[in-house]
């Protein structure tokens, strides 16, 4: 049986990189073509992102749609937001479908792309501080939950290294280095509820601590 929160969790990735995907072609698209015998020209990529966002979001629709079929709850709006609010909502329902392994597999594969399109971060980050135990060089590995891996294969969970630190804050280029997304997709966390501001605009630790214990339970 699938678990619910890998259903949760490939939605909203695919939720947020779509709108990646949507904002980054848009924006670069509105540019318009280079005028003839101009250098630079607008790269192809752009229409890929577009494209592929399209792709996410008959995906959100084709999946939501059969999960309305199925359990015969109302049909949501026909936007990727509120068809991924209505799948996230019906997560542990839909680990329980046959089909929810080939659902996980089309939105992560979609994931997967965009991420490389949009420039995302790497599969792993160095770290500056060096290994507790051996003191060798160790990065972020950004895997389902991230873990911190030392050269000599020492491994500590991330939560660990934001204990004990004096600041409740943190920059958005900071939060986004130790979740393994991008600024933007910190930003949009913000909005979201999914993380939290302070006074000064900042990331509280405390949010990006609650977000890596909800990844840790990922598979």
């Amino acid at each position: 049986m699938t678990d619910a929160n890998s259903v949760i969790r490939s939605v909203n990735q695919a939720e947020e990189i779509h709108d990646g995907l949507k904002v980054r072609g848009e924006i670069r698209s509105h540019n318009g073509p280079a005028a003839p015998g101009a250098s630079g020209s607008r790269p192809p990529t752009d229409i890929s992102m577009l494209d592929l966002a399209v792709h996410i979001e008959e995906l959100l629709q084709s999946w939501s749609r059969l999960v309305h079929e199925e359990s015969s709850d109302d049909l949501p709006a026909d936007n990727p937001t509120a068809q991924a609010l209505f799948m996230r909502q019906r997560a542990i329902w839909i680990a329980g479908a046959a089909w929810a392994p080939d659902m996980l597999d089309e939105l992560d594969d979609a994931t997967r792309k965009g991420t490389g399109m949009l420039g995302m971060l790497p599969p792993r980050t160095y770290m500056p501080e060096p290994c507790g135990i051996c003191h060798a060089v160790q990065w972020i590995y950004h895997e389902r939950p991230p873990v911190v891996r030392c050269q000599a294969g020492h491994e500590s969970e991330l939560q660990e290294h934001l204990q004990g630190r004096e600041a409740e804050t943190v920059t958005h280029a900071e939060a986004a280095w130790v979740l393994g997304i991008t600024r933007r997709g910190v930003g949009m966390a913000v909005k979201r509820g999914r993380l939290t501001t302070g006074a000064d605009g900042r990331v509280t630790l405390e949010s990006v601590r609650v977000r890596l214990a909800k990844a840790s339970m990922c598979p």
